[in-house]
């Protein structure tokens, strides 16, 4: 499978090649920050109503969201997700600060457990 030479294509190449069955829905977490709770516990209430499972936690020095949806993780869902998140989150002072997926699949699984790197996008 071919990925596009970026960031967001190479964390999908490194979930294809860990195992995943990139043609089936798989869990993927989008991170938003936030300066105050206000902001990310707004934004949250926001995105469930968009279909993602919001997680606020608390950060050293503001707070995050993490955004989880299930989708097929191609290049243009992924962008598209990112573009749609960020342009959301600035209504509440958020910055989108990447996503990542363990996948679908054992060895993506096993591997992306031990060492998941997020993807950011400039």
């Amino acid at each position: 499978m071919n990925f596009p030479d970026d960031d967001d294509g190479d964390e999908l190449r490194r979930i294809a090649e860990g195992g995943s069955d990139m043609g089936k829905p798989m869990p993927v977490d989008f991170t938003v920050v936030f300066p105050d709770r206000k902001g990310a516990d707004s934004f949250a209430g926001l995105v469930k109503t968009l279909g993602y499972a919001p997680l606020v936690e608390p950060e050293d020095d503001g707070f995050c969201c993490t955004c989880t949806r299930e989708l097929i993780a191609t290049h243009a869902a992924i962008v598209d997700a990112q573009d749609k998140l960020a342009a959301a989150a600035e209504a509440f002072e958020g910055i989108l600060d990447g996503w990542g997926s363990f996948g679908k699949g054992r060895r993506a699984t096993d591997r992306f457990a031990r060492a998941r790197q997020p993807t950011h996008r400039a």
